[in-house]
Formats: structure tokens, C-alpha cells, sequence
């Protein structure tokens, strides 16, 4: 399997565009294969190994929802806690979800409020202050009518345990979970600490002028992003987590976390429909569904537990099948998941036993569909475009700070040309 496996993600490297990644597969008793295959920096050509340092981005999720099934253990609240009686400064527009907001409606995406990542995505302001603007996001549903992915509610469910355990929200991971696992090459301020620890460059494809192009590694530390997207792991890490969740708590023969705790985050909360993703529409899959930090689905008759990531020059797919027994894990250092998932199928079949299916071609041709799609949109746009419009105002006019309740403040400035 290895040497299929590695000549699989050799050939595809090139194709998806990808400098590098870092593979994990495991069973609940060992780590079966890890390997880094690539380049963790383009620049100095240096290879990518299993300990290379990688974004997990909405990987972390799972780890944010076990946090606060941790605090529920503890007896501090209940996943049925109203979310305003530990945060009094949490408010929604709409009455009738305010009223029902649960701590557990923060990680399963059915509030009814689309992403509005605009609204906190790259800003430095504290988890509280972006707590308060939640009431000024306006809903496109109603309060558990579908599902719709959003980061938000995470960054509250990380305001949240803080408020309830008087500590950052970071150190309570670090202590609850990391720690415990023995997970030494993870945290939130890796990248901080080169000195100590292999942190891969970041990078993206641009579809339209054809490079690879090195981007910034998104600002770590004590920021919005924690809660939702801002764990930096390995996939020798992201291993020994698959392992746990395979042991339903269990790590080398020692109870880590409870087992009603960890069956109660892959509980199904709210059908996933979306036809942007890639496995949308394949028979090999059945109805995907999210839980409490989890994305649940099948895959050629076997249950799947997974979750993707993707940010700032990093994607992620970190997935198990708890019946099987498997766990894989793929960090990559471009911004996109879906040559993680494509790694992550191809491991699967052959851990099945089953003949591999064609994912990287399928998936291939649906983004090239897609990337047809967005350059007709854009040609159109273009064309309908008036050509040096004279301005209703003097430039000068539209000068000032313009403030909106959910999004903050916008400052718009006339720059002199040089």
C-alpha cells in the first residue's frame, strides 16, 4: 500500500499544484505510515515530513467542540445552556433563535446566519468585542431551517469557554486536550517559534495567471481565528488525535476523554447540502450530515467521520472510519483541501481492499467546470462595464469612516498616485 500510495501522491503533486504534504494513516493501535512527500518551502527546496508544521485550519474544529464537551463534563454548563447566560453580551437579531441559542447550536452551522467571514476575517480585535457585533449579522434563514457553514459561532464557542473557565481559550486546549495526547508539535503560536519547530511556507494557485505564489501565513497567536481554524499541528500529531477518536477516548490503553462525550460530538445534527463540494452527487457517498465539530457521512458502504480545512496557504482533510478502524490524515501547503481529499479516498480504497477510483480525475474535472464557470462570470462582468465613468462626486466626497454594526468600520482614503 505504501508504495502505491506514495506513487499516487508523486504523480499528483504537479497536477493539483501542489508544493507539498504530510500524510498520516493509522489504526486505533499504532501509526501504520507517515511520510512527507514535496517541498515545505519552494524557495530552498527543503522536503516536507511528517513533522513539518502545517495550518490545520477547520480541522481544529473538532478540537474546539471537544473543549466544550470537556467543560459540560466538568459540570460548568450543559449542551443545552442557553449561550446568553454564560455570555450576556451574546445576542442574535432574531428573538425567537435568541431565545433557543444553546451552546450546542455554536458547532453545528444551523443558526441561520450565513458566513460572514468578512465581518472577522484578519482582525485583531478580541474575541468579546466580536461577541458583541454578532447581534448586527443579519440572518438569510430562519433558526435551525438549514445548515449553512460559518466560523462565527466558533470564535463564540471560544469566547465561551473562556468565560467559563477564566483562561484563554488556547491555554484550555493546550491543558485539555494537547497536553494529554502528547501532542508536542501543536498549538496556536507555532509559528512564532521557527527557530524550534519545522513550519511549512504557505502558498496558492492562481487559476487565472497559471503561478504558484507564495502567500503570509495568517497571524497566530492570541486571535478571532483560534476557535474555528487556528490549530498548527503535524500529521504525526493529527495521528495520535485520529487514534483517540478511534479508541473512543481510549490512547495507548489510557481513558483520556469520556466516551459519552466523544459519541455525543459525532451525534447528526442538521443534513449537509451543497453543491459546491466536490463529493456532492457521487453514489459512492451517502447524505452527509454535520454533527458537533464533525462532518458525517459514508463512503463505499463504510461510516465516515471527517472534517476539511482550508486557509492562508494551507488545506487539510483529517478523517476516520470508526467501524473500519482507519484513520487518515493530509496536511498540504496550499490553500486548497481537495488534493487532501483526493489523498485521503485513494488511502481509503486501498485500506478497503477495493479497487481505487479515479478522485483526482473526477475532482479535476469538476474544478475545471467551476473555474470555466467563474472566468464566462468574469469575462460577462467585464463586458457590461462602463469605461472611465465620470464620478457622480469629487473623489474627495466619498472620504471618511464608514461604520456598520456587524462588519465594524470601513475607512476609505484618497491615495496620491506615484
Amino acid at each position: 500500500m505504501e508504495e502505491h500510495l506514495a506513487a499516487f501522491i508523486n504523480d499528483k503533486l504537479p497536477d493539483w499544484h501542489i508544493p507539498g504534504v504530510s500524510i498520516a494513516i493509522t489504526n486505533h493501535r499504532e501509526t501504520l505510515f507517515s511520510a512527507g512527500f514535496g517541498v515545505r518551502d519552494v524557495a530552498n527546496n527543503l522536503s516536507q515530513t511528517p513533522d513539518t508544521v502545517h495550518w490545520v485550519a477547520s480541522c481544529s474544529k473538532a478540537f474546539t467542540a471537544l473543549a466544550l464537551g470537556l467543560l459540560i463534563e466538568d459540570g460548568r454548563f450543559h449542551w443545552d445552556t442557553p449561550v446568553r447566560d454564560i455570555l450576556p453580551e451574546f445576542k442574535l437579531t432574531d428573538p425567537y433563535a435568541n431565545d433557543r441559542f444553546c451552546v450546542r447550536e455554536l458547532l453545528c452551522h444551523r443558526s441561520g446566519l450565513p458566513r460572514h467571514d468578512k465581518a472577522w476575517y484578519s482582525s485583531g480585535e478580541t474575541s468579546s468585542a466580536f461577541v458583541k457585533r454578532v447581534r448586527h449579522l443579519s440572518p438569510s434563514r430562519d433558526f435551525r431551517d438549514v445548515y449553512q457553514y460559518n466560523n462565527h459561532m466558533y470564535i463564540v464557542a471560544a469566547a465561551l469557554a473562556a468565560q467559563a473557565t477564566g483562561r484563554t481559550f488556547e491555554e484550555l486546549v493546550d491543558s485539555r486536550i494537547l497536553q494529554p495526547l502528547g501532542l508536542t508539535n501543536s498549538g496556536y503560536t507555532l509559528n512564532k517559534s521557527r527557530n524550534s519547530k519545522v513550519v511549512s511556507e504557505p502558498y496558492w494557485w492562481n487559476s487565472i495567471t497559471k503561478q504558484m505564489l507564495h502567500c503570509e501565513h495568517y497571524a497566530d497567536g492570541l486571535t478571532l481565528i483560534a476557535g474555528p481554524g487556528g490549530l498548527q499541528s503535524t500529521a504525526n500529531d493529527m495521528a495520535r488525535w485520529l487514534r483517540v477518536q478511534l479508541g473512543m477516548g481510549e490512547l495507548d490503553g489510557r481513558r483520556i476523554f469520556p466516551e459519552a462525550t466523544m459519541r455525543e460530538l459525532r451525534v447528526p445534527r442538521i443534513p449537509v447540502v451543497d453543491p459546491t463540494s466536490l463529493l456532492y452527487g457521487h453514489e459512492e457517498f451517502g447524505l452527509p450530515m454535520y454533527g458537533l465539530g464533525w462532518r458525517l457521512n459514508t463512503y463505499r458502504g463504510q461510516n465516515v467521520v471527517q472534517h476539511s480545512g482550508s486557509i492562508n496557504g494551507f488545506g487539510s482533510n483529517t478523517s476516520f472510519m470508526p467501524d473500519a478502524g482507519f484513520g487518515v490524515v493530509v496536511l498540504s501547503n496550499n490553500e486548497s483541501s481537495n488534493f487532501a481529499m483526493v489523498v485521503a479516498l485513494r488511502a481509503y480504497d486501498l485500506l478497503l481492499g477495493l479497487d481505487p477510483l479515479p478522485w483526482s480525475d473526477r475532482f479535476m474535472e469538476t474544478v475545471r467546470l467551476q473555474d470555466e464557470e467563474a472566468a464566462a462570470e468574469r469575462t460577462k462582468t467585464s463586458a457590461e462595464r462602463v469605461l472611465n465613468a465620470p464620478c457622480s462626486h469629487q473623489l474627495a466626497d466619498y472620504c471618511g469612516q464608514y461604520h456598520d454594526g456587524g462588519y465594524g468600520t470601513l475607512v476609505v482614503a484618497q491615495v496620491a498616485q506615484t
